[in-house]
């Protein structure tokens, strides 16, 4: 029974210090919960396009926008003249005009 318990501390251990791409394959689940937008910011461009339409896209991967910033506190989704007056350096440093 000793050595079963030093062999599970040990399993358990080995599973604490993997890699987290490694832990869901030892213990058979994700190493954590992938949230949307860090889901997103793996997409290539065109996917992100889709998903949150070119201008924001482009605001998203080159203004450095948070996707959080497209939506007000009752997340409603604002419109493109809104989220200009709440960051216009944003658009800016993504080369989006008027």
């Amino acid at each position: 029974a000793e050595r079963i318990a030093r062999i599970s501390r040990r399993h358990a251990r080995a599973i604490r210090n993997a890699h987290p791409d490694h832990q869901r394959r030892l213990t058979g689940k994700p190493a954590y919960r992938l949230r949307y937008v860090d889901w997103l910011k793996r997409q290539p461009a065109e996917v992100q396009d889709e998903a949150l339409g070119p201008t924001r896209g482009r605001l998203f991967r080159l203004g450095h926008m948070d996707i959080r910033k497209f939506t007000n506190n009752r997340r409603h989704i604002l419109t493109l003249d809104q989220l200009r007056k709440r960051d216009a350096a944003a658009f800016e440093r993504a080369r989006i005009s008027a």
